[in-house]
Parts: structure tokens; sequence; C-alpha cells
């Protein structure tokens, strides 16, 4: 919430930068939101978005932190004789199977021949946003919804 532009936000977090820090673990924040001069339940709802960005944000940097272990392990199983499951993923991860939704990001390389490209030609850049990669949340559902309700449609 320290980083929200929002002014009801502001407001109530300059009321509780106000109160004694001792006192702060016994007062209720719908007290602190009375006495700044905030609707409570909207500030509720302020403090529930910010709990969902920030546990987006932490699932991000776990994932991120421990992709390299993870395939390692998968490398490490695939290896095995058992590990057929874990062939068919990195292989397909990498492009060398085909893939039933087209090829995906390191394709390209070990796709096709006609997918060879031009020397040229621009070469594609790849995004490095981590906001772009993993968008937020909200964003997605915005844009799942009209899928939903149009599958919800087609079942009637």
């Amino acid at each position: 919430m320290r980083f929200s532009d929002n002014p009801v936000v502001k407001k109530f977090l300059a009321r509780y930068q106000q109160i004694p820090s001792g006192d702060r673990n016994y007062l209720p924040f719908e007290a602190i939101a009375l006495a700044a001069d905030v609707e409570p339940a909207y500030l509720l709802g302020e403090i529930l978005l910010a709990m969902s960005e920030f546990s987006v944000a932490s699932v991000k940097v776990i994932g991120i932190n421990r992709h390299p272990e993870v395939m390692k392990k998968t490398v490490e199983r695939a290896l095995e004789d058992e590990g057929f499951r874990e062939r068919e993923m990195v292989h397909s991860m990498l492009g060398a199977l085909p893939q039933k939704s087209g090829s995906i990001f390191i394709g390209k390389f070990f796709g096709s021949k006609a997918e060879a490209p031009d020397e040229s030609s621009v070469p594609e850049k790849f995004e490095d946003d981590v906001d772009v990669i993993f968008p937020d949340i909200t964003q997605m559902q915005e844009r799942v919804q009209p899928m939903r309700q149009k599958l919800l449609e087609t079942r009637k």
C-alpha cells in the first residue's frame, strides 16, 4: 500500500504514521480509517487489492528464483530411464517436438526449415519486462472474461 497513488490510501497512511508504533498493533484499521476520515469499506478493498498484488509479485519472485533449480531437476530426471515425460517436456520446450498450438520461445531455432529466418530480416526482439511476461491478475481477468462468457453462451 505504501506504493499506492490512491489519495485515500495516502490519507490513511499519513494518519497511521502519526500513531505511536506501540499503539498500532492494538488499534483496528477501522479506527484509524475513521480518524483519517476514510471509508473503512473502501480502504478494506484497497488493502485486499494490495495484498493480491503483493501475493502475485511474491509468486513471480519465487518462480523466477527457483526456475534454474527446477529445470536442473527436470533434466536430471529426464536422463533416468523412467523420465520419458521429462524428456518429452524438454524436447517440446526446445522446439524439437511439434507443438499443437505452435512453437514456443525457443521453437524458432529448432523449427522447420520454412521458418528459418532471413539474414536480411531484423531479428525478433524478446520481451524482458517481468510485468509484461507476468501481467497483473486483474488485467488477465479482464482479458479472459469475454472468452469465458462466450464459452458459457455456447453451452446453452
